[in-house]
């Protein structure tokens, strides 16, 4: 699971899963190396996760889409029960 600093989550993470969150700064006027290498291999993983993440919202908006075009012609037919 990829966060970003603040996210105090540890505690309801599920068996075998980690929270990866980038280093921040903190008192430090510049970012030691190693934290700067995990912050470019967490910000490249990201990129999959948030077009992972847009997969999702169009196949939401097609799958809307979908439902209008079938459920039209079901709205025009004569109704199933009479009154």
């Amino acid at each position: 699971m990829i966060a970003d600093k603040g996210f105090t989550i540890e505690d309801l993470l599920l068996l075998g899963v980690s929270l990866n969150v980038p280093p921040f700064l903190g008192h430090y006027d510049q970012m030691p190396l190693e934290d700067v290498v995990k912050t470019q291999v967490i910000a490249a993983l990201r990129i999959h996760v948030e077009r992972a993440i847009n997969k999702i919202k169009n196949f939401h908006l097609i799958l809307n889409q979908m439902l209008t075009v079938c459920g039209f012609p079901c709205n025009v037919q004569d109704p199933i029960l009479s009154e």
